[in-house]
């Protein structure tokens, strides 16, 4: 049985369409994934993290995190729990999905009403060695948010004549 969850109960999903990145927990499925809501005025990534599940139904906390929380937590600066602990935005989208991906349940919750249960352990750093990334989601990783544009040397090529 999941928890019971103190929050507004939504009719849709308003986020929509969020576009994956890459899954940043994997074991048998993504236990944490980061997503993209493309719109006019710029970038917003929302973190994906399966806390809960039913028979029927997984529960997704899905909340918006900034680049420089991503950053900070592919380079262990920052844990999962400490992101979880004080979202941006002071409060969370909890959904319960179906196994056809189609979300049944959904739910608006205050940061203060979040279940502990739902929150990471203290240690929830990310090891790339651990975290199941994939090859080619460690390569968008690293290309989107690791790899400072400041520093990054173009090749100068030299044309001698011969």
């Amino acid at each position: 049985m999941m928890e019971t969850i103190r929050g507004s109960q939504l009719s849709k999903f308003p986020l929509e369409p969020l576009n994956i990145v890459a899954d940043l927990l994997y074991y048998d499925g993504p236990f944490l994934s980061l997503l993209e809501l493309e719109h006019d005025s710029g970038e917003s990534y929302y973190f994906y993290y399966w806390c809960d599940l039913d028979g029927r139904h997984n529960r997704w906390l899905i909340f918006r995190v900034t680049r420089k929380q991503i950053t900070g937590y592919l380079t262990g600066k920052t844990s999962l729990r400490e992101i979880i602990s004080h979202p941006i935005d002071h409060y969370y989208f909890l959904g319960d999905m179906d196994s056809d991906s189609e979300w049944q349940q959904l739910y608006l919750v205050m940061s203060s009403d979040l279940p502990l249960s739902y929150g990471p352990k203290e240690n929830s750093w990310f090891d790339r060695e651990l975290s199941g990334v994939s090859e080619t989601d460690w390569q968008i990783l690293e290309q989107r948010f690791l790899m400072d544009s400041s520093s990054s040397s173009d090749s100068v090529f030299k044309i001698e004549a011969v």
